[in-house]
């Protein structure tokens, strides 16, 4: 017959064997999916344009790219202008052609359209 210590020893090692053999729990939550994000292995043509090089022309634009459902920049706006057209077109001309991994939506999973913000500064060496 067991005594109260070793029942309680053999109680204690019971519950951490059933401790251990459940199901792990993530750790971690998975990447926030309801926000478009720009696929950084596409390519961006970044090119400084060479009458803005001449003309020693920089600054910071703000500008939103629309993703869509399948992955493709489909259109985009400046938001705040360098003050120089042609640092803002391209800009523009920048995103263009990128790839990007659409927002999904939260109730359906599916994949949705949507604005991605971005800022870009342009500066001469």
């Amino acid at each position: 017959m067991k005594t109260r210590p070793e029942k309680a020893a053999t109680l204690c090692l019971l519950l951490l064997a059933a401790a251990c053999a459940a199901p792990a729990k993530p750790i971690t939550a998975p990447a926030d999916r309801t926000v478009a994000q720009f696929d950084l292995k596409s390519t961006f043509i970044r090119e400084y344009p060479n009458e803005s090089i001449r003309l020693g022309e920089e600054g910071d634009v703000k500008a939103s790219a629309l993703c869509n459902a399948d992955g493709h920049i489909t259109d985009s706006k400046i938001l705040v202008s360098t003050g120089y057209k042609r640092l803002d077109n391209a800009t523009l001309a920048m995103v263009a052609p990128s790839r990007c991994f659409p927002a999904l939506d939260p109730a359906t999973g599916q994949p949705i359209a949507s604005w991605i913000p971005f800022a870009y500064h342009y500066a001469l060496k």
